[in-house]
């Protein structure tokens, strides 16, 4: 039983084959592996952009009804031509960057003898150093679950008549087309 130069010399060319069989294998898989965590990193980074920096589209979220009852038992209505209800949230940065027009709108508001009324979930104090640290004067303060008036999203500013009933409907942070809009409508 001699030893066969040969047959080493198979084994060797088969170890060869495999390795650089695998060694395609593996370098395709880490291929495949780089552009999944790339198209992943791309999927994530435009999620984020489209949360952070663009507010949701405003038709997407619906609004009170037209012509429907704003119910807040607090509030009254009668005395003032039109009321607006600021309806926001301490913790939503889009009311907090419509803070600056609200001013303007309170101020519009309060001179043709309309009302606002600034409807939040948090508590009344809470809501009033909110409004008090953003400078916007409001007529009355109201704790109530934003639901309840019929709002899905914040910032919603409602324009109600004197017997209560819903006239026009704004969702989001406002466009300089549409603060015009409402401010028109005063």
């Amino acid at each position: 039983m001699g030893c066969n130069p040969n047959r080493h010399h198979v084994r060797a060319e088969q170890v060869s084959f495999l390795g650089e069989h695998m060694s395609r294998w593996t370098r395709g898989l880490e291929i495949a592996t780089n552009i999944a965590v790339l198209a992943m990193c791309c999927l994530v980074g435009t999620l984020v952009i489209r949360s952070h920096f663009f507010p949701r589209n405003p038709l997407s979220s619906k609004g009170p009804t037209l012509g429907s009852q704003v119910n807040l038992p607090q509030a009254q209505w009668s005395g003032a031509n039109q009321t607006i209800v600021l309806a926001i949230n301490t913790e939503c940065h889009f009311c907090s960057e419509s803070a600056p027009f609200y001013q303007k709108l309170s101020k519009a508001a309060l001179d043709k003898h309309d009302r606002v009324i600034a409807v939040l979930p948090q508590t009344i104090s809470v809501a009033k150093e909110y409004l008090d640290a953003k400078q916007v004067a409001v007529d009355t303060v109201i704790q109530a679950p934003l639901n309840s008036v019929g709002v899905s999203a914040t910032p919603t500013l409602i324009l109600v008549d004197s017997m209560g009933r819903v006239t026009a409907t704004w969702i989001g942070k406002l466009s300089e087309n549409q603060q015009k809009d409402l401010l028109s409508q005063l």
